[in-house]
């Protein structure tokens, strides 16, 4: 062996060293994500995770050096290479959890042809409604429409609900 060049050994130590890391290229991603996951809490087991990109929602059951598995709230389990953590978009709900809120979020399809002004009629009506006689009292001198009437009411609504935690939302 030390007949031969250096660069021989050199260049059949980088052949095998490209061999290895083909071989273990899981491990490897797996276990600097593990550091990673442990050193920046990113993921316990019992967090609810989101991976869009692997079509996972669940709740974390394990995390191991190549894996994680997932318990989908359809009670599929996935399981994900444990670099995906750190190589792919993930949202932990944990701090939702620990608050005890939960946010919900719904879209209302309005048909731009029903947005109208509002006549004195509708405002007089509508101004004894509890929730919306502020608004209008405030906002007497504008001209009013539907949609930001029920944006008000809406508004209110939710303001004065009994379990709607005012501290999570406004």
């Amino acid at each position: 062996m030390l007949n031969k060049l250096p660069i021989a050994f050199l260049t059949g130590l980088g052949a095998l060293s490209a061999v290895l890391m083909l071989v273990f290229k899981d491990t490897i991603l797996g276990f600097v994500t593990n550091v990673q996951v442990a050193a920046l809490d990113l993921v316990r087991v019992g967090d609810w995770i989101t991976i869009p990109s692997a079509n996972v929602d669940g709740t974390v059951m394990d995390v191991s050096i190549n894996t994680v598995k997932i318990r989908n709230f359809d009670k599929t389990i996935s399981m994900i290479p444990t670099y995906t953590l750190t190589t792919h978009s993930v949202q932990n709900w944990r701090g939702m959890v620990e608050t005890g809120g939960r946010r919900i979020k719904r879209s209302i399809n309005i048909d731009i042809d029903t947005i109208k002004f509002c006549d004195q009629e509708l405002l007089e009506r509508l101004g004894k409604e509890t929730l919306l006689a502020d608004f209008i009292k405030a906002k007497a001198n504008e001209k009013l429409t539907n949609i930001s009437l029920f944006r008000a009411y809406i508004e209110n609504y939710l303001r004065n609900h009994p379990k709607i935690h005012l501290g999570l939302t406004f």
